[in-house]
């Protein structure tokens, strides 16, 4: 709901819709806990609420394990900048996902940039 309220919009004929791609992708989701509020909902309600969204990528693979801890979800971050992110079209990219996997994400960028692996124009303190 957050990417489709910041970037939905209407486009450049002044139509309900967007320009904007949107893809569910499951490496960004929440840290799984365990716990109801930590799991999304099923696919057929997504589809339903969010029609514009390609859910291709929830296809039942990169599921993460319930009860992951940070160190996990750190890995996950690595993996999707690893093997998602170089496959992704397009010249500009929001990543829109929750506060633990948005938090675990910066620390794997900060270490990157930190061992010289990377260079990023933002601060990362």
């Amino acid at each position: 709901m957050t990417a489709t309220e910041l970037f939905g919009g209407k486009n450049a004929n002044n139509e309900e819709g967007s320009q904007c791609r949107f893809t569910a992708i499951e490496m960004l989701r929440e840290k799984r806990t365990g716990l109801s509020c930590d799991e999304r909902s099923d696919l057929e309600t997504i589809r339903a609420e969010f029609p514009h969204v390609d859910l291709s990528g929830l296809d039942g693979t990169d599921i993460p394990p319930i009860g992951e801890d940070n160190i996990a979800v750190r890995a996950r971050t690595a993996k999707f900048l690893d093997e998602k992110l170089p496959h992704i079209e397009g010249n500009y990219l929001a990543i829109v996902s929750h506060k633990g996997w948005l938090r675990e994400f910066r620390k794997t960028l900060k270490s990157r940039v930190d061992e010289g692996r990377i260079r990023v124009d933002f601060d990362l303190d």
